[in-house]
């Protein structure tokens, strides 16, 4: 980065490209979750939210990915389980919710997004603050498992495990739609 004072006491800033890229690309923090065996990576700048032990209400005849809905003040946050969703389609085989089971409870779920346009993503463990660098990024959407690589925004190489970045909007829009055919 090049700092440059100006005659009037300001300071211009602009990026110097001779330097290498990793000096140019400031390290962002970002936010992951792991769902079955795979490292979501929370988009930068999306509104997240985790709670603990929610209450999640069954809907029948939905996948079983599609978890059900979530009371969260007032707004009804659909729900879904990435892992079971990779499963059945790994597996070839939708699963029903069985009625029996009317309310769920799961230890936590990260909620993405605001008001109506919220959606929830159950999670096996608690999320983790991750330094996302130009030098972890990789061109690697294909190490993501394959219905899961149409959404894949950025991928990264960090410690020691690959994390994947979604288009939130559009895998969850893909679900919801896969969800009621």
């Amino acid at each position: 980065m090049i700092k440059k004072i100006l005659n009037d006491g300001q300071v211009e800033v602009a990026l110097d490209f001779s330097a290498p890229l990793s000096d140019r690309w400031p390290k962002q923090r970002g936010y992951g979750v792991t769902v079955g065996e795979v490292n979501i990576l929370l988009p930068v700048g999306t509104y997240s939210e985790l709670t603990f032990d929610p209450v999640i209400t069954a809907l029948p005849n939905t996948p079983q990915y599609f978890v059900g809905l979530l009371n969260m003040r007032g707004n009804l946050i659909p729900v879904y389980d990435l892992a079971l969703y990779l499963y059945a389609v790994e597996q070839s085989q939708p699963v029903l919710i069985d009625l029996s089971k009317k309310i769920i409870k799961k230890p936590q779920v990260v909620i993405l997004g605001k008001g109506d346009d919220s959606v929830a993503l159950l999670c096996d463990h608690l999320p983790q603050t991750l330094e996302l660098s130009i030098d972890a990024l990789r061109n690697a959407n294909d190490q993501a498992p394959a219905p899961l690589q149409p959404f894949v925004s950025r991928s990264f190489w960090l410690n020691h495990a690959w994390w994947f970045e979604l288009d939130v909007a559009a895998i969850f829009t893909f679900l919801a739609q896969e969800s009621v055919s």
